[in-house]
This record gives C-alpha cells, sequence and structure tokens, in this order.
C-alpha cells in the first residue's frame, strides 16, 4: 500500500515538471470549463476497524479509487459527480483464540458511492489553485457477510466533504492532493464509512 501511494505521488510530481508548474489562472479556466480525473485515496479508516480484530488476519486493501467530473460554470465554481470504490479482502484463521485447521479465504465487503459533487476554488495564483468540495449521493455496501437483517447487499446515504485541494500542472493536464474524507452510514448499526479517504491524489485533464 506505501509503495503504491509512493508511485502515485511520484507520477504527480513527474507531471507538474513535465507541465512547467503553472496552474490555470481565470480567464484560462472559462476557455477549458470541462475538467476530468481520476484518483487514489487511503482506507485508514477501515485499516483501524480490522486492526484489533481476534479473529480474522491477512487483510488486503484496494484504497479508494475515484473518478470525477467537473463543469466549470465560474472561475471559482464547478459542479460534476464523483464515483468512489474500495474493497477489502481478509482470510479467517482461527475462531477466537483456537486456529482453524484450513482458513476461510476470500471474505470481503466493499463500498461504492455515486455522487454529485460541487467545488469552490477560492485561489487562482500562477503556480497553484486552491478549492474545497462537497459531495451528497448514494452509496452501496455488499461483500460475502450478512448484516443483522441477513443482507448481502445495503443501500445508504453517501456525503464527503473537500477541506482543502492543491491543484497544479499545465493548461490541459495537471495533478492534485487533497485532504478531507468520505462518509457511508444507514444508522447507529450500519457506519460504513467515516471519516474514510483522509488524503488523496490525483491526475486529470481540461478541455
Amino acid at each position: 500500500m506505501k509503495c503504491r501511494f509512493l508511485s502515485i505521488l511520484l507520477v504527480w510530481a513527474g507531471l507538474l515538471s513535465s507541465a512547467n508548474v503553472f496552474a490555470l489562472t481565470r480567464e484560462e479556466r472559462m476557455s477549458a470549463r470541462n475538467e476530468l480525473r481520476i484518483g487514489w485515496g487511503d482506507m485508514l479508516y477501515e485499516r483501524a476497524m480490522y486492526r484489533n480484530s481476534n479473529s480474522t488476519n491477512h487483510y488486503r486493501y484496494t484504497g479508494h479509487i475515484f473518478a470525477e467530473y467537473q463543469y466549470y460554470l465560474r472561475p471559482w465554481f464547478s459542479l460534476g459527480v464523483q464515483a468512489d470504490y474500495e474493497q477489502v479482502w481478509w482470510d479467517v484463521i482461527r475462531e477466537g483464540i483456537q486456529p482453524l485447521p484450513t482458513p476461510s479465504k476470500d471474505h470481503s465487503f466493499y463500498n461504492a458511492c455515486l455522487m454529485p459533487a460541487i467545488r469552490f476554488t477560492y485561489c487562482h495564483k500562477p503556480y497553484i489553485n486552491l478549492y474545497s468540495a462537497l459531495m451528497l449521493g448514494v452509496g452501496v455496501n455488499g461483500g460475502t457477510e450478512t448484516d443483522m437483517y441477513g443482507r448481502t447487499l445495503a443501500w445508504t446515504p453517501a456525503w464527503g466533504f473537500t477541506l482543502l485541494g492543491i491543484k497544479a500542472g499545465g493548461k490541459h493536464c495537471f495533478a492534485a492532493v487533497e485532504i478531507g474524507a468520505l462518509n457511508a452510514i444507514a444508522g447507529r448499526n450500519f457506519i460504513y464509512m467515516l471519516g474514510s479517504r483522509m488524503f488523496s491524489a490525483s491526475i486529470g485533464c481540461n478541455f
């Protein structure tokens, strides 16, 4: 996971270097109103949730994989939609403190979200753009496990925010890093994400 995140950061740094570290000005932004990007984010919430488990081990995480489209109505304001996906796999190797003769493999759960998003870009500098964003939509949780109602698939409200986004690049290509959170909660007993994807990195294009 650390190597994957490091690779993303290296791509981000290389893109900035090749693009002469030049962010869009207000005038250039309105000549390229469409933005499309893909990115990856952490799963710190999920890692913390499973770290102290007494019955399972060997967790594998995809991280948050997301894609987003934005259309700029003003240099400082845009509307769009974001799709996000994460998954965890694990093997059950013991029951309580007793090892199982044969590990039970390929247990998993996933969260998939589709959320309309609004973004506010409040700083246009020659070398950098700063922005914040809000998202609200719907999520679906599924996998091999059942909940208290016997369901393996459940729908839930999903929402998130970008507290701080930093974006830089050329007129047509850019890279960005963000600090924020994603949440998916359908009740006290159904907390699928809470403060997940705190850190993320992405690359994209303007057209």
